[in-house]
């Protein structure tokens, strides 16, 4: 799919339901987001502020969905920036019924912001957003 920009909505549908990810706004910092978890090790800490709703039926977000895939092609998942601290993360959740809302934030230890954040629906990419 097609690399869109933050703001834009990513509608997935299957068997279960409907499901609508929205990814706001980007940003980064170079610094540590609490005094406990430090400075990002790879230069930046990007963070990625994300809505999802369940629209139809019922389905599940999984903040680790999420993928940092940069230029040259090598990808980082958001587990080393859930102990960041930079924001409220993204709750998952399964089986949601429709009218279910999460929001929160996928931060990613990375070397710059030059790259697509994509999330993986059913182990393949669904969509992606460019900072």
């Amino acid at each position: 799919p097609r690399p869109d920009e933050a703001g834009d909505t990513l509608v997935l549908t299957d068997d279960d339901g409907v499901l609508e990810i929205t990814v706001t706004k980007f940003s980064s910092t170079d610094k540590a987001c609490r005094s406990f978890s430090g400075p990002p090790s790879k230069g930046l800490y990007l963070i990625a502020e994300v809505e999802a709703e369940v629209t139809k039926g019922t389905s599940s977000i999984n903040p680790i969905y999420f993928e940092w895939v940069a230029e040259d092609g090598t990808t980082t998942n958001g587990l080393a920036g859930i102990i960041a601290g930079c924001g409220d993360s993204l709750a998952s959740g399964n089986n949601l019924p429709a009218g279910t809302k999460r929001s929160g934030v996928v931060v990613f230890n990375v070397a710059d912001d030059d790259g697509v954040l994509e999330y993986n629906h059913r182990f393949r990419s669904a969509g992606s957003w460019r900072p």
